[in-house]
């Protein structure tokens, strides 16, 4: 399935040709990447699905099976992932971009990630 232009902001990481992309631009047909002056079309990339490793990428600690991030220097965030399923609500949660959106959203910060 085809990510929506709604689904992304700029900073968000993607899948595109094997590589993890940052997105960069986003047009109405398409995005430009940090590492590609052209415009993909959005059905030729796809989310990165969360794992134990995204979250290690991330910044997460690791510790039976919960995932913890504190480790922002003013020591105000605490997130705390259950290993496997990570849910919003009703609305799980299966892809980084969609994470990113969130963090955002919950602690006006960009999530870190170093791919």
């Amino acid at each position: 399935m085809a990510i929506k232009a709604e689904e992304l902001m700029i900073g968000n990481y993607i899948l595109y040709a094997g590589l993890i992309h940052q997105v960069q631009s986003i047009y109405r047909n398409g995005i430009e990447t940090t590492i590609t002056n052209e415009v993909i079309l959005f059905d030729r990339f796809s989310g990165i699905p969360l794992s134990d490793e995204i979250f290690l990428k991330c910044g997460f600690q690791k510790n039976t099976g919960l995932f913890k991030l504190s480790a922002y220097s003013d020591g105000t965030y605490c997130v705390d992932l259950r290993k496997g399923n990570f849910y919003f609500g009703n609305t799980k949660i299966e892809y980084l971009h969609h994470f990113q959106n969130l963090f955002y959203a919950w602690f006006n910060t960009h999530l870190t990630f170093k791919p």
